[in-house]
């Protein structure tokens, strides 16, 4: 008797919210075809659901009776042996399925999900027969009847989702659909509908025989755009209607004539969707190379050339040439026939930088990966990248896995950025991912700021990395000249102004006060001495709106968001980025919860006591904005912040305006400090340089630092020098006084002393594990019961050295209704956390925890 022949087993990662990936026997047609990578549709419980092979020939789990592959998917896998290797680290080290982050990685849309559908059974059938028979004896009732009808249809287009039905009106009754499943004349079957995403195509023609030589020359003296089209088509063996467009004064006319000789025939031609057309600016010449840069680019390209992973920290001023750095970095790892990813914030990936890239590189396909590409966009620049055909990846965080292979290098721009750490779901920073990438494929990694993070700074000092300090600009342009205005110079003034006046008088004159201390004497002579010169200023303000809150001065009521634990800001011009639907005018604005969306008429009058004394306080760049339109009349302004900029093609055209001297000033939040090359902007202003330094968030002076150096670096990157004007109440901070100074080395020395001795990053490692729930008592209690679990966990041996911090309720302690918890956990090493959190996720898992949604956020970034 010949000997029993098992199954190939594979493993793999279904899309489901399980932990672990499952085990699947493989039937014998796909056993010689499936590979690591591909996708499978698969069988899991009474669905079909999308599932990607992690591992071949796998061990059989013990009695157990194992479910077979549906089919496979793809012909070609999505994801390398090196990416999966990438995968499962995230896995573990972020406590996420194997599945989530291969999600994560590949483009959205493209995954099978399967839907509850309709069909007839072998009894609906003979209903239909039976009707029908009537129908021919003419004996059926003009009406079939709702159950009848639906038979009928189904027997037509063969299964309706479910779905479908009872969202259509009229909907089909949910109990008439339950009637003929309990009848047997219909069936539920799960079906899978394809993917979301697919290869756009359009009409276009391929050869389809070659014409015989007597034909090609009666076409040339007869029909000479004809015979021009049919060389083409010989060259290029297909091409589509767009090709055509443009180039021949009729091609579709051109074409039928082509399909009508037998010489071509029609066809649906996959083309690409471009998520950049943009003009390319014409390449400029490298520009020479400073010593700094030189040394630089000689010690990355050692490590490239030897295909070694080695980490580099470029420390360069604003403005001192990383971006050539990058470039050249780039052009070695082509030579050497591997491949680039570029990570840039995404508020940078602008078609100014698109541009600079695809210039510069004019024989190599730049894909373009980032949030604001549509499903179909993203979907065409991914398989652009897999096929290989672009070699040159620039993205924001999730293009960190993008499929080039083989990989040289990595760059990743103002490496500290918050926006490359995600703070939902697979909270991963894309930062620590990309050196994790370099390592497991031998790639170089280069990481640039101006300001960089205090872990990536620690690690340079600390001999882990490359450290490369750019201390000058190019060209030898001067950085710009800082000056300091003493927001507290004037109180003594301001108060005498004050006093004695009643409390209407009082608000009124404290407005007409802030107003001229907001925009101090030194930084209206500065703004029309720039205007008078016909250059461009940055306005920093880092809050939106008119006003922060507004108070009731009869009964003290403070306007808050019904749902969130924060106060409503006041905004006077209508807001594209909220809801839309903001009902009548108010001539007071309206006033807006910056985390829901949550809306209402500003005031004229309070609701609780009908008293009329209800006034704003507190400044945005709204403001601001009207604030300077009266100072200046003549000037054109513009605001830049989330409230006017309502998506990618805004902030493009906007950035447009400034690069063509349209516009005199720019008033904005943060993402006017952010990377960009202005050569117009000469002057810059921080109006409250203190704003964010009492956040309760350990990083809050960190992040003002880097705020306040990042915005002095947009003045002066032109010809004309740069000068920047600080206000603050508070000059003294080591901050402030080291941005001042533009020196990081300062600031690194201090924050580093006040963060080891409270064993904060970059002295230990983080976990904040997030409650959230609609009862707030529900939410406390559970976030209580994990913390005692986690001191339990402290008193084993192993753990002595873990920290646990709460719980406590989180600083913005209610969003979209739900309230929120928070605690910490502060280890001293990486490994040390993981083994901790381990044991500690595992109870969580077990513990019940109700109606209350828990997080883990390793590594946070985001303490609010």
């Amino acid at each position: 008797m010949p000997p029993l022949l098992l199954p190939r087993l594979v493993e793999v990662a279904v899309d489901a919210p399980l932990p672990n990936p499952l085990t699947y026997a493989l039937p014998e047609r796909l056993e010689d075809i499936v590979t690591v990578g591909q996708r499978l549709l698969v069988p899991l419980g009474n669905r079909r659901v999308t599932g990607y092979v992690v591992g071949l020939d796998v061990e059989s789990p013990p009695e157990t009776e194992l479910k077979e592959v549906i089919d496979l998917l793809d012909p070609l896998p999505l994801f390398s042996p090196e990416l999966l290797g990438l995968f499962r680290f995230a896995s573990r080290y972020y406590f996420v399925p194997l599945a989530e982050v291969i999600k994560t990685a590949l483009p959205a849309g493209i995954n099978v999900k399967t839907r509850a559908a309709l069909r007839l059974s072998d009894a609906g059938r003979r209903e239909c027969d039976r009707w029908r028979e009537l129908e021919a004896a003419r004996l059926a009732p003009s009406d079939p009847g709702e159950a009848l009808g639906l038979l009928l249809r189904l027997e037509v287009e063969g299964s309706v989702e479910v779905a479908r039905l009872l969202r259509a009106k009229p909907p089909t009754p949910k109990n008439l659909i339950e009637r003929l499943k309990k009848s047997k004349l219909v069936v539920v079957t799960q079906e899978a509908p394809g993917a979301r995403v697919k290869v756009k195509t359009e009409a276009g023609i391929r050869l389809a025989c070659a014409a015989d030589p007597e034909a090609v020359e009666r076409m040339k003296k007869k029909a000479r755009e004809q015979a021009r089209l049919y060389a083409e088509l010989v060259e290029h063996g297909a091409l589509s209607s767009s090709q055509l467009r443009g180039r021949y004064r009729d091609p579709a006319r051109l074409m039928r004539g082509l399909i009508k000789a037998g010489i071509a025939e029609a066809s649906r031609l996959p083309v690409e969707r471009d998520p950049f057309e943009i003009d390319l600016c014409p390449p400029p010449a490298p520009a020479r190379l400073m010593p700094g840069q030189q040394d630089a680019l000689a010690a990355i390209g050692a490590a490239i050339d030897a295909r070694r992973f080695q980490p580099f920290l470029i420390e360069g001023v604003t403005g001192s040439g990383k971006t050539e750095i990058y470039l050249r970095a780039i052009e070695q790892a082509l030579a050497a026939g591997r491949g680039a990813i570029v990570l840039a914030p995404e508020i940078a990936l602008t078609p100014q930088l698109v541009s600079r890239f695809k210039s510069r590189f004019v024989n190599e396909r730049v894909a373009v990966l980032h949030s604001g590409l549509g499903p179909g966009e993203r979907h065409d620049q991914w398989w652009a990248i897999r096929r290989g055909d672009a070699r040159i990846v620039i993205g924001a965080r999730s293009a960190v896995f993008a499929p080039v292979s083989p990989l040289g290098v990595i760059v990743v721009d103002e490496e500290q950025e918050q926006a490359y750490k995600q703070d939902h779901g697979f909270a991963y920073n894309a930062r620590d991912l990309a050196l994790k990438r370099a390592q497991e494929e031998q790639a170089a990694v280069v990481l640039g700021s101006a300001t960089p993070s205090l872990e990536s700074a620690r690690r340079g000092r600390d001999g882990d990395y490359g450290r490369i300090v750019l201390r000058e600009r190019v060209e030898s342009r001067p950085l710009a000249e800082v000056e300091v205005v003493d927001l507290r110079e004037t109180a003594e003034a301001d108060n005498a102004r004050l006093r004695g006046l009643a409390l209407e008088e009082r608000v009124k004159e404290r407005d007409r006060i802030a107003a001229e201390r907001l925009l101090s004497e030194r930084m209206q002579t500065a703004l029309e001495t720039t205007l008078e010169r016909g250059e461009q200023s940055i306005i920093l303000m880092n809050r939106r709106g008119v006003s922060s809150f507004f108070l009731c001065f009869d009964c003290g009521r403070r306007f808050v968001c019904p749902a969130c634990d924060v106060s409503l800001v006041h905004h006077r011009a209508r807001s594209s980025a909220a809801d839309p639907n903001y009902g009548a005018p108010s001539p007071m604005g309206y006033l807006l919860c910056h985390y829901c969306g949550y809306h209402e008429p500003a005031p004229e009058v309070c609701p609780d006591c009908r008293g009329v004394r209800v006034f704003p306080f507190g400044t945005g760049t709204e403001q601001v904005e009207l604030m300077l339109r009266a100072r200046f009349p003549g000037a054109r302004i513009m605001r830049l912040d989330s409230d006017v900029l309502t998506g990618r093609e805004s902030w493009y055209q906007s950035l447009d305006r400034i690069h063509r001297r349209e516009v005199d000033i720019i008033v904005g939040t943060q993402m006017v400090a952010k990377g960009h090359d202005l050569p117009g902007v000469t002057l810059a202003g921080v109006l409250l340089a203190d704003l964010a330094l009492d956040l309760p968030d350990f990083r809050a002076a960190e992040r003002t630092f880097q705020l306040l150096t990042q915005v002095a670096g947009r003045a002066g990157r032109g010809d004309a020098t740069g000068r920047v004007i600080v206000q603050t109440f508070r000059p003294e901070h080591y901050a402030i006084r080291h941005a001042v100074a533009q020196d990081f080395d300062g600031f690194y020395n201090e924050e580093a002393g006040r963060r080891e001795r409270l064993h904060y990053p970059p002295f230990g490692r983080l976990a904040n594990l997030r409650f959230a729930g609609l009862d707030g008592d529900l939410t406390r209690d559970a976030a209580k019961k994990i913390a005692g679990v986690a001191r339990r966990l402290t008193r084993r041996g192993e753990f002595n050295e873990v920290r646990v911090l709460g719980p406590s309720p989180a600083p913005i302690g209610r969003i979209r209704g739900k309230w929120r918890w928070m605690m910490l956990v502060q280890a001293p090493t990486p490994q040390l956390l993981t083994e901790f959190l381990r044991p500690l996720l595992n109870a969580v898992n077990k513990v019940q925890l109700g109606r209350v949604d828990f997080f883990l956020d390793r590594d946070p970034l985001n303490m609010l």
